[in-house]
């Protein structure tokens, strides 16, 4: 990898792990409204989009690098085969890149529809889902869109 891009990941890397302790409440309700129709085009997606969305979006994984991103500690993930949506141990690295310590917690719950996975900061939720791939897969949506606007604005 080019050394001036490599110095890019890791000022946007520090910057990032920055402002995600920084993140308010505030913060996260305002960006739950706006991703609001972000989040219903996620529901209509394909499980493929959305694992492209994530990977991408969230992550940072450029889709045409044939480079292991750095959030990937392991070489046998190729292109395409991280798959947040759909299995448990890609969602929990999504969740662990966008964890914020000590406020988020991952809580199943249930109504008369059945189980379902909702993420909270503090006392306010941020991403509900079906299963719990899908609640953080959502979540990590709201914090990407709160990172990248502070980050845009500092």
């Amino acid at each position: 990898m080019d050394t001036e891009i490599q110095k890019q990941i890791e000022a946007y890397e520090l910057a990032r792990s920055k402002y995600l302790k920084k993140i308010t409440k505030d913060d996260l309700r305002n960006s739950r409204l706006l991703c609001e129709p972000q989040i219903l085009r996620f529901d209509g997606m394909t499980s493929e989009e959305r694992d492209h969305v994530i990977t991408t979006e969230v992550m940072g994984w450029e889709p045409h690098t044939f480079e292991v991103p750095a959030f990937l500690s392991h070489v046998h993930y190729c292109r395409g085969s991280f798959k947040p949506s759909q299995d448990m141990n890609h969602a929990l690295q999504v969740f662990e890149y966008t964890l914020i310590a000590d406020k988020t917690r991952l809580i199943p719950c249930g109504s008369g529809a059945g189980l379902f996975w909702s993420i909270y900061y503090d006392d306010i939720y941020i991403g509900v889902g079906k299963t719990p791939q899908m609640a953080i897969c959502k979540y990590a949506l709201i914090i990407n869109d709160v990172l990248l606007y502070k980050i845009n604005a500092a």
